[in-house]
C-alpha cells in the first residue's frame, strides 16, 4: 500500500476530537450551584454559605466546595461581595444545617464495617460524633429525590434522613477459621481472640435499584438520629418491599415520607433531558 492510500484511509480518531475534548474540559470546569444557607450573623446582618459542585474529570468524580460571605445589614446589591476562600468538603456525602443556623450534621464516608460517620458541629467545633455501623443501615441517600439533606424537628432534638436498608440476609464470612462443632465455650472465646486470616462476605442475591443517581445501591429507608439519647433507629411501620424517601417533620412530631413500591422501577428517574 502506497503511503498516499495509507494516509487518506479510515482514521482511529476523528478530525476536531481536541477542540471538542477542551469544550467538554471548559463546560465542566464551570461550577453548579447545589445548596445554600443563610444565617443571622453580627451587626444585624447575614451570612451567606453557598455549597458548589464541579465536575472533576481526571478522577471521573465530584469535586464539592463551600464559601460563606458576609452580607452587611441594608445591603442593596450595589457592590460585589467577598467571599472566603473554597473549602473543599472531602469524603463528605450530606451537610445539613439546624433550623436555628447554630447547629448543623455531616456525614462523611465509611470503611470496612461501617457505612458512615455521622458528626455534629456548633460554632467551629464537632460536638458529638458517632459511628455506624452497616449492619444498621448503609450508605446516605442524598440525590435530590428521595433524599434531600436530613430534615430537623422545630426544637432541633431529631435528625431524620434516608440510608440504604440493610440486607435481610447477611452472607457468611467466608476465609476465616473453621470453628470444631465440639468445641466448649473456652475454646470458641479463644477463637475469637485469635489471630486469624481476613474474612469476606458476599454481596446477597441481587436486588433491582432505581438506575443513574443510584446505581447498585440499596432500596432507600428512614432513619431517626435523636441528639438528647445520641443513638440512631431505623423508622418501624413502613410498608415491605417500598422505597421511603422524602420525609418531613410536622409541628405535632409526626414523620410522614413517600413510599414506591419496589416493582415500580423506573428506567431512570432523571429526565433524559437533563441526563448527564
Amino acid at each position: 500500500m502506497s503511503q498516499a492510500s495509507a494516509a487518506s484511509g479510515p482514521q482511529e480518531e476523528p478530525a476536531g476530537m481536541d477542540s471538542e475534548a477542551q469544550l467538554l474540559t471548559s463546560l465542566q470546569e464551570i461550577p453548579n450551584i447545589s445548596k445554600c444557607w443563610l444565617r443571622p450573623a453580627q451587626a444585624d446582618g447575614l451570612s451567606l454559605t453557598v455549597q458548589f459542585s464541579q465536575r472533576n474529570l481526571p478522577s471521573n468524580s465530584q469535586r464539592k466546595y463551600l464559601q460563606t460571605a458576609y452580607i452587611p445589614k441594608g445591603f442593596a446589591g450595589d457592590y460585589e461581595l467577598t467571599p472566603s476562600f473554597p473549602n473543599e468538603l472531602k469524603d463528605v456525602q450530606m451537610l445539613s444545617v439546624s433550623p436555628s443556623g447554630k447547629r448543623m450534621l455531616v456525614v462523611r464516608g465509611g470503611n470496612e464495617g461501617n457505612s458512615c460517620t455521622l458528626e455534629t458541629w456548633m460554632g467551629n467545633r464537632v460536638t458529638k460524633e458517632m459511628v455506624v455501623p452497616k449492619k444498621l443501615h448503609g450508605s446516605v441517600y442524598n440525590d435530590g429525590w428521595f433524599g434531600s439533606g436530613a430534615v430537623w424537628t422545630a426544637n432541633e432534638s431529631r435528625v431524620a434522613y434516608v440510608a440504604e436498608a440493610p440486607a435481610a440476609v447477611q452472607t457468611p464470612a467466608w476465609g476465616g477459621l473453621a470453628s470444631s462443632p465440639r468445641a466448649n465455650s473456652e475454646e470458641e472465646s479463644s477463637e475469637k481472640t485469635a489471630a486469624a486470616p481476613k474474612t469476606w462476605r458476599g454481596i446477597g442475591e441481587w436486588q433491582e435499584d432505581w438506575g443513574e443517581l443510584n446505581v447498585g445501591k440499596a432500596p432507600p429507608s428512614l432513619y431517626v438520629l435523636d441528639l438528647k439519647r445520641w443513638n440512631v433507629k431505623a423508622v418501624k411501620g413502613l410498608p415491605p418491599d417500598s422505597s421511603v424517601g422524602q420525609p418531613e417533620w410536622t409541628p405535632d412530631g409526626h414523620l410522614p415520607a413517600t413510599s414506591l413500591h419496589r416493582r415500580i422501577y423506573a428506567v431512570s428517574l432523571v429526565p433524559f433531558g437533563t441526563a448527564p
